[in-house]
């Protein structure tokens, strides 16, 4: 597959600092909810209060909003003491993983130069379509998995700042594992580990679907050890997609010009670092 050296977005980004644009020109609306969900959104901001809103802003999120209150809470059942803990713990992780606003580039200079992270246009819903070529990805006991774990929210940030606000208020994101070619130096376990724990850890209801693309055998050995790591709700988003009817089914998701032809479309890939670029 090739990349594409632009990257296509709904719109034109400002001049504005990252960390002021990132979020906040896309509001995530607090969902329809019973008026007893409501009190509890309500009350994990009251209980939060300023000090956690300024440091997600700070760190390039939209702040301690309705939208970002209601994710936390569905994420832990509506158990507003198990959110209250996990929204600030988020918060401390924010604003240290992400001082100036955004996560850069530096440290992940060898990772992006590998060329398996992707970000397309959004699919037909305005979800931004995370595109992984495993075959790029090379086991190494000299990678960190807080490595990994930094590139995987590096395209994640990406993803919510690209998605189409309107079509897709919540922000959610859909996911392409092209699993094809890989040989055992591709397979690492530790690395999907800390993609997924990111994902559930710092990214909770981002996720909406996670397509697995004509994993091989071996690839079976890897899934083992990972399945009982993840989440009930994670594990139900994840298909296992192979040939013509994996196409059929990306298809019916996204627009030709948002896929390359490999995946059924008529697009280039477009590398997770030139989006950044554009952003910026």
């Amino acid at each position: 597959m090739s990349a594409s050296p632009a990257c296509v977005s709904p719109a034109e980004p400002t001049k504005e600092k990252f960390s002021a644009r990132f979020f906040k020109t896309k509001k995530r609306p607090v969902e329809e909810a019973p008026k007893e969900q409501g009190n509890l959104v309500r009350r994990l901001i009251d209980e939060l209060g300023p000090a956690v809103d300024e440091k997600l802003v700070k760190g390039g999120e939209e702040g301690l909003t309705e939208g970002n209150a209601t994710r936390y809470l569905r994420s832990e059942e509506w158990d507003l003491e198990k959110a209250v803990v996990r929204l600030r713990k988020h918060a401390d992780w924010r604003i240290a993983y992400a001082p100036e606003g955004r996560i850069g580039n530096s440290g992940l200079e060898e990772e992006l130069a590998d060329e398996k992270v992707f970000l397309q246009p959004p699919d037909k819903s305005g979800r931004s379509l995370i595109v992984v070529l495993a075959k790029n990805h090379t086991y190494s006991n000299d990678r960190a998995q807080s490595t990994t774990a930094r590139l995987a929210a590096y395209a994640l940030d990406l993803a919510i700042a690209f998605g189409d606000p309107v079509k897709n208020p919540e922000g959610k994101i859909v996911a392409i594992f092209d699993l094809g070619g890989i040989k055992y130096k591709n397979l690492d376990t530790g690395a999907c580990k800390a993609l997924f724990g990111i994902l559930e850890k710092h990214y909770p209801e981002r996720l909406e679907a996670v397509w697995l693309y004509n994993a091989p055998t071996i690839f079976w050995t890897v899934w083992k050890v990972l399945e009982p790591f993840l989440d009930k709700v994670t594990k139900e988003k994840i298909k296992f997609v192979y040939g013509t009817n994996a196409i059929k089914q990306f298809k019916q998701v996204c627009d030709p010009h948002t896929l390359p032809p490999e995946l059924g479309g008529t697009g280039a890939l477009k590398r997770v670092q030139d989006c950044w670029v554009k952003i910026s």
